[in-house]
């Protein structure tokens, strides 16, 4: 467990320009050249990859010390012409099951489901935090659009909303990206600037500490108001070497607002992630 690290989104963002010279050809075409996509369907019918990841990450959002993880990552696909069913994640958290697909030639489009835990016990007890009581699971429904300001989809607008339960409340995130270099197969780097925002159950879903919290963590009571959430930058490099193995480094950093920070539970108000994924495509 370490505090904090921000010199390892430094070098990650170097080891994505470093590797530029590192990414393969292949004729076959994802929906979109974006390496920030995880289409792995290069034709019709089925396709998929699997792999491990190493992460580091903070013990929950907000959190000031940080945990390394090693997850599976899966993915199963199927596609028929421009568009595709997936099932993908990381883990059970995060997991998603969706239909992407192309409406326009520029136009993008992915909704579904996606499982998501909140404050699980083990999170918060990482980061110092007894008796926090654990915020359960939710099945959530997203809805995403990417717009390509270019034929070549060199730089993008994006969007996606989740909704789930009525504890859970509704997130949006808006998005302009940029590809700093594009193979045409799903290869290059991208990267992202974001914004998001939720509304009042759902920063006080991931942030707030109620009464009944605060007699049996010890934290103090924060009940936090919707809108502005955070900002950040992503960048993702993803690589495909012989045999259908792929490389996938991910790294990211994010700005939370001065309302996350009332929260006793945001002890950092600046976050990063690293991200390395080892995978095999079938």
């Amino acid at each position: 467990m370490i505090n904090q690290f921000p010199h390892k989104l430094v070098l990650a963002a170097s080891l994505l320009m470093v590797s530029i010279l590192g990414l393969a050809e292949t004729n076959k075409q994802p929906l979109v050249p974006l390496a920030s996509i995880s289409d792995y369907a290069l034709g019709d019918g089925w396709s998929g990859i699997y792999g491990i990841k190493l992460e580091s990450l903070p013990a929950y959002a907000g959190a000031k010390k940080y945990t390394l993880e090693i997850k599976p990552e899966v993915a199963i696909q199927w596609r028929q012409g421009e568009y595709s069913v997936f099932l993908e994640g990381s883990g059970i958290n995060g997991i998603e099951l969706g239909w992407r697909g192309l409406l326009q030639p520029n136009w993008l489009a992915q909704t579904g489901l996606r499982h998501e835990t909140v404050l699980p016990s083990g999170d918060t007890e990482a980061a110092d935090i007894d008796n926090f009581p654990h915020r359960g699971s939710h099945i959530l429904v997203f809805f995403e659009n990417h717009y390509a300001l270019s034929n070549d989809w060199k730089s993008w607008l994006g969007s996606r909303i989740t909704a789930g339960p009525d504890s859970f409340g509704y997130r949006a995130k808006i998005s302009v990206g940029h590809g700093l270099v594009q193979k045409g197969d799903g290869a290059g780097i991208d990267m992202v600037l974001f914004s998001s925002f939720g509304d009042k159950k759902n920063l006080n879903n991931y942030f707030g500490v109620s009464e009944e919290d605060a007699v049996a963590s010890g934290l103090q009571v924060s009940e936090l108001k919707g809108g502005y959430r955070s900002s950040g930058l992503n960048l993702i490099y993803r690589t495909s070497l012989k045999s259908g193995k792929q490389i996938k480094l991910q790294a990211g950093i994010e700005a939370y607002s001065d309302e996350v920070k009332k929260s006793a539970l945001a002890t950092d108000d600046i976050e990063t992630r690293v991200a390395l994924s080892y995978l095999w495509r079938y």
